[in-house]
């Protein structure tokens, strides 16, 4: 008889051997090292080491080594900037990626930071790593960033269209990406989605429509994708963005989705200013209610087809604050909060897998 006990990703074989009247016992264990989901990190505004901003203030970047359990501050007002961490990407378990204001930030054995400088005056918004050498970065004034390098040096484009400002990245190799945003009047706002093949040289319009801009863009290949923007307004493409369908039912005003977070062609995650949304067949949506209840909930990262983080701010007195919220089973039901170092309006979250 074999019997197999599991324990926290380990493993024990019991060989039970009946011989002749006498019985020998034996067993082989292991474990599968899996640590997907378990190295983690979140980014948000800047406090100090009080979590009030002023004196002493610098970008909020959080980690946990254990899943979610347990939870440290990493950096300093030495290392990082006095300035909001806007974005955070995790490669793997050493490597990480993330944007503040006028730098781009990372790691390389997940722990200490560094910044790096960049060519532009432009306020940056969000990264999208392909790999440590390969980085897509955009923000304000229609500006793309792209490095080859591991951002010891930069190429700076701007869409081909004035007033615009870019919040989405999404790009397939060092040549292929697109990107979203919108074109912003006195008057109106316009959510544009553009495209490049040949590393940020030109630009070709995909998509324009709607009251607000488009806020993220994720997807599985360079045929399968979706971009959120506001209004509550998620389109879908799977031919590269020769064609995109909106996928959810427009409204006047609020209701952003902010994030997006892809599993599968079928499976995707949205961060949504009253929930998180999600779709299981790639076009179709629905809305859950997370707990705890946030604000705006602006990021968004899935571990799994069931194991989702979202943060956002909630409006705390005068104040804003942040909040985690963690499912095990796709927003059915929601985890107690973590008790957190610092506790700022949280801005984006992400996990290696």
């Amino acid at each position: 008889m074999i019997k197999l006990i599991r324990s926290a990703n380990c493993f024990t074989l019991t060989l039970w051997l009946l011989i002749v009247g006498f019985i020998a016992i034996g067993s082989i264990g292991g474990c599968n090292n899996d640590s997907r989901g378990s190295s983690g990190w979140i980014s948000g505004e800047a406090v100090n080491d009080s979590g009030e901003s002023g004196d002493g203030s610098y970008g909020t970047i959080l980690s946990t080594s254990d899943g979610g359990k347990t939870w440290v501050r990493q950096g300093s007002k030495d290392t990082l900037p006095d300035s909001a961490v806007r974005s955070i990407v995790a490669l793997d378990a050493n490597h990480v990626w993330a944007v503040a204001a006028h730098t781009v930030l990372s790691t390389s054995d997940g722990q200490n930071w560094r910044q790096h400088s960049v060519p532009t005056t432009a306020e940056l918004v969000t990264v999208y790593p392909l790999s440590n050498e390969i980085l897509w970065v955009v923000g304000y004034e229609g500006t793309v960033l792209r490095s080859t390098d591991g951002a010891t040096s930069w190429e700076v484009f701007q869409v081909p269209v004035q007033d615009v400002q870019l919040q989405g990245v999404y790009s397939v190799d060092g040549q292929t990406a697109w990107v979203g945003g919108g074109m912003i009047t006195d008057t109106e706002t316009t959510g544009i989605v553009w495209k490049t093949d040949d590393g940020g040289k030109s630009w070709t319009e995909q998509y324009r429509g709607g009251p607000k801009l488009f806020e993220t863009i994720r997807g599985v290949d360079g045929e399968t994708l979706w971009a959120g923007a506001g209004a509550n307004r998620i389109i879908g493409t799977t031919d590269g963005g020769n064609t995109w369908q909106l996928q959810t039912e427009p409204m006047t005003q609020f209701a952003d989705v902010n994030g997006l977070s892809v599993v599968d062609r079928n499976t995707v995650f949205g961060a949504w200013d009253f929930g998180m949304y999600l779709t299981t067949d790639g076009k179709t949506w629905t809305h859950k209610e997370p707990s705890p209840f946030a604000t705006f909930y602006l990021g968004v990262d899935a571990i799994d087809d069931q194991e989702v983080w979202l943060v956002g701010p909630i409006q705390s007195g005068p104040d804003l604050s942040g909040v985690v919220a963690h499912t095990l089973d796709a927003g059915q039901t929601w985890e107690d909060p973590p008790v957190l170092p610092v506790n700022p309006e949280f801005l984006s979250v992400s996990f290696a897998k």
